[in-house]
């Protein structure tokens, strides 16, 4: 199924997509591919606020970002994430900025990690998530400046190795490895879940979408 292009409708409509397609895609893992020493959970990845705030609506659903993470049955233990980037972490350079110093903090504390970015870059981010993160690790080169949203599978070893595939409205998802070691991974199956949870948006906005 092609991608489609979330930027006509609003945070809602995404969301509700979303949180969908993180349901469908944690059961196949915690069902189908995983091994049995591992499982999935989706878990809320923005740090609490105390105290009675008002927020707008960007703030809003950033307070409501997913990730899924894959954790060892033995000790619970962060072994890898998938992290998805949302329409409203691109609305200012801070936002990009939470999403880059997640990945980072993620990377540096030895896990592997999938990004999962469907959005036109902006000025905030005019390379790519992957350019930002990247760039931040030291290791940028000229194909990590890619321009255009992507999804990026990061394996953590000796080095930290970044498998790149660039993504644009119209056309299918590609599956993706989910690193569980340096060089063990399942294949992550981004475009036949994303198909199911497409079906349940409702229909006056999968119109909208259409392209």
């Amino acid at each position: 199924m092609p991608i489609h292009d979330w930027t006509r409708v609003d945070f809602g409509v995404w969301h509700d997509f979303l949180l969908r397609w993180i349901v469908k895609l944690q059961l196949e893992l915690n069902t189908e591919l995983l091994p049995s020493t591992y499982y999935s959970l989706a878990e809320n990845v923005t740090e609490p606020t105390f105290g009675l705030v008002s927020l707008n609506e960007p703030e809003a659903y950033s307070a409501m970002q997913r990730q899924i993470s894959i954790r060892s049955v033995d000790n619970d233990a962060l072994i890898s994430t998938i992290q998805f980037v949302s329409p409203w972490d691109k609305l200012t350079s801070e936002a990009v900025r939470r999403i880059v110093d997640s990945a980072i903090k993620s990377l540096r504390d030895g896990h592997h990690l999938q990004i999962v970015d469907l959005f036109p870059c902006n000025v905030h981010d005019p390379d790519g998530m992957h350019s930002a993160i990247w760039n931040e690790l030291g290791q940028s080169d000229e194909k990590s400046s890619l321009k255009q949203p992507s999804i990026v599978a990061y394996s953590n070893g000796e080095t930290i190795s970044a498998y790149v595939d660039p993504v644009e409205v119209g056309k299918a998802l590609p599956d993706m490895p989910l690193f569980l070691s340096e060089d063990k991974y399942v294949s992550v199956p981004l475009n036949s879940t994303y198909r199911h949870s497409y079906n349940g948006v409702v229909g006056k906005f999968r119109r909208v979408v259409l392209v």
